[in-house]
């Protein structure tokens, strides 16, 4: 034991540094920093050991601060991935991939009813990223109109930058999503191989890519398919004005298919449909995207395609580890798109006859 481990210093126990534990192995500082940095090849088995054994009884941690003062390197990559469900998964798939590369996740919530002209909470939150020397920032666009003002400044200083789920139209970048165009396309294709012809598209009345992209799709494989057609109707998410999708379902030929571009719009849709006295399945099949952990517990059980977040999380941070390992900047932007695969419930049958 060393004879100053119970040494306070502004009452609190004093930190380990390497003269500790090169008093503890018996060697000099410079040969513990060499190993302890990643050099062990410049020094024996028996040394690279004796100084990992002592690291290890004495409980040492390096200080972070002063190792990136020394390189140059935070190893913090910026993330403004916010909201449960679906994001949060993504956002663990972020959080994991870090860790296991040695790099720290700063995680900034960004709540997307706050990116607007008038509370640019999202302006702020870019600052303080880029103040505290991110080498990194992974993000989704909580909305395409705003999205320029906000992320130039990222944009601008060359720091490398990840956009997912959603597309930036302003700036070319690195992107990793969904395969939204097959999303939209395989939905489509589920309800026409169970009889359906009389199909409709719930969009969202906000400017997003992945609903024009699900959108394009879908009507794609509908305009293929012999006697189809295919409506459209945008919704609000968590809106309770579903007036015009209800009077849609009531016409004498309602679509007997609805898919709903996101999960977040299947509690207004359920409703409207029970509303219209419509029965799901038998009436009317609903296929959604997400997979959320509710999806399960809706009544009937939701059809819906699960698009693998965690692995989106993951193919961010592999794809922000290229960046940063291309020195010279030259690479063109690359644009990763996950394959997203449907899981069958109760919420899909054959269409009526």
């Amino acid at each position: 034991m060393l004879k100053n481990d119970k040494e306070k210093k502004n009452g609190r126990p004093r930190r380990i540094g390497l003269k500790d534990v090169a008093q503890e192995a018996g060697v000099d500082v410079s040969t513990v920093s060499r190993i302890l940095g990643g050099s062990e090849a410049l020094y024996s088995d028996t040394t690279c050991l004796k100084v990992r054994e002592a690291a290890e009884k004495l409980n040492y941690r390096p200080n972070t601060a002063a190792r990136s003062m020394a390189t140059g390197s935070t190893r913090m990559v910026g993330v403004t991935v916010s909201g449960s469900g679906f994001l949060g998964r993504v956002v663990e798939g972020i959080n994991e991939a870090l860790i296991e590369h040695g790099h720290l996740m700063l995680h900034a919530w960004n709540p997307e009813t706050y990116v607007s002209p008038e509370n640019p909470i999202q302006k702020k939150i870019i600052h303080e990223l880029v103040e505290r020397q991110v080498e990194g920032v992974i993000l989704r666009v909580g909305s395409e109109e705003f999205e320029q003002a906000y992320f130039q400044e990222i944009y601008q200083r060359g720091i490398p930058m990840i956009v997912i789920d959603r597309e930036m139209a302003q700036f070319k970048t690195d992107f990793v999503g969904s395969d939204d165009v097959s999303i939209g396309r395989d939905a489509a294709l589920h309800f026409l191989e169970l009889g359906h012809r009389r199909l409709l598209f719930i969009g969202e009345k906000e400017n997003v890519s992945t609903a024009r992209l699900r959108e394009q799709g879908f009507v794609e494989a509908v305009r293929e398919a012999d006697g189809a057609v295919c409506k459209k109707v945008d919704l609000a998410l968590n809106t309770t004005d579903t007036g015009e999708l209800i009077a849609t379902l009531q016409e004498e030929e309602y679509p007997t298919a609805v898919f709903c571009y996101s999960e977040g719009l299947v509690p207004s849709v359920y409703q409207a449909i029970k509303t219209a006295r419509l029965n799901i399945p038998s009436d009317i099949s609903v296929l959604s995207c997400g997979n959320l952990a509710w999806s399960q517990a809706t009544n009937p059980a939701l059809t819906t395609f699960d698009q693998h977040p965690e692995e989106i999380g993951r193919r961010a941070v592999e794809l922000y580890l290229e960046r940063i390992s291309d020195t010279e900047k030259k690479s063109a932007p690359r644009e990763i798109r996950v394959t997203a695969h449907i899981v069958e419930r109760e919420s899909t049958a054959p269409a009526p006859e």
